[in-house]
């Protein structure tokens, strides 16, 4: 399995080119402890099974989050997803990661 990881870089979106280079072999991808507020080059992750955005500023996904149809896992543990975007956050989870079996938000207000 070939996991990319990247935690602890204060990122605010995944490196263009890291994303171009590794996106394609890439099974698990773990962003931990950054500020992420865009995940449009999750696009050229077309195999990614996992994606760890743990410990980020996420309120939502964003709104160009492109679809991955192969992600099983989704954790978004330690985020400010709010009572009032949840509904908003897992109905973009449904639209762009059709096959997800597992979600994890421990630790988000909507969450207390």
């Amino acid at each position: 399995m070939h996991t990319l990881v990247l935690e602890e870089m204060s990122l605010e979106d995944i490196p263009i080119e890291l994303a171009q280079k590794e996106g394609g072999q890439c099974l698990e991808l773990i962003l931990k402890w950054n500020s992420l507020k865009s995940l449009k080059n999750l696009v050229f992750f077309t195999k990614l099974e996992t994606l760890i955005l743990d410990h980020n500023e996420l309120t939502n996904l964003p709104e160009r989050c492109p679809e991955i149809p192969t992600l099983k896992t989704l954790w978004v543990n330690n985020n400010n997803i709010a009572d009032d975007d949840m509904h908003k956050f897992l109905h973009n989870v449904r639209v762009s990661f059709p096959r997800l079996r597992y979600l994890s938000m421990l630790q988000n207000p909507c969450c207390a």
